[in-house]
């Protein structure tokens, strides 16, 4: 039987969350506060595990503009290369895991998650509402919680 299920915040977590129990064929509702028009972030990793997850999402991996990380370099203040501590093709073999550890502009992902779900796959299963600032939440302590979200519009 599909939940009903809110989520306060459309960020990377609040869409993660939404795609995958939309997937397992739950009906949510995101309330987010902004409308999306200037998001802003730096570069952010995507590790393997989350990279696997992101392709059995059937996420778009060109529009996410992604670079492929081989290793971590470290250097000093003046730029001498200290060493190279993880050279991540050698370790993910050692595990027996070909998946990508990729880096991206984190607004590019968000955008990406944004589009899968708002996208033709879950438009009957994901709705999200912008401008939409939840401001508080009541629960009862039941099995099936049944939650009032008062929003301030």
């Amino acid at each position: 039987m599909p939940l009903k299920v809110i989520i306060a915040g459309a960020g990377l977590g609040g869409l993660g969350a939404a795609i995958a129990l939309a997937r397992a064929g739950h009906n949510i509702e995101v309330f987010e506060q902004s409308r999306f028009l200037n998001e802003i972030g730096a570069a952010i990793h995507i590790a393997p595990n989350a990279t696997r997850i992101l392709k059995s999402w059937d996420i778009d991996f060109e529009e996410l503009q992604a670079v492929l990380c081989n290793a971590i370099k470290l250097y000093d203040n003046t730029g001498r290369l200290l060493g190279i501590p993880v050279k991540l093709d050698e370790l993910q073999n050692k595990a027996g895991n070909r998946d990508e550890w990729l880096l991206t502009h984190r607004v590019d992902l968000h955008t990406t998650l944004r589009k899968a779900a708002t996208g033709t796959a879950y438009e009957d299963r994901i709705k999200i509402h912008t401008a939409s600032k939840v401001v508080a939440a009541v629960s009862t302590q039941m099995w099936s919680l049944h939650s009032y979200l008062k929003l301030n519009s």
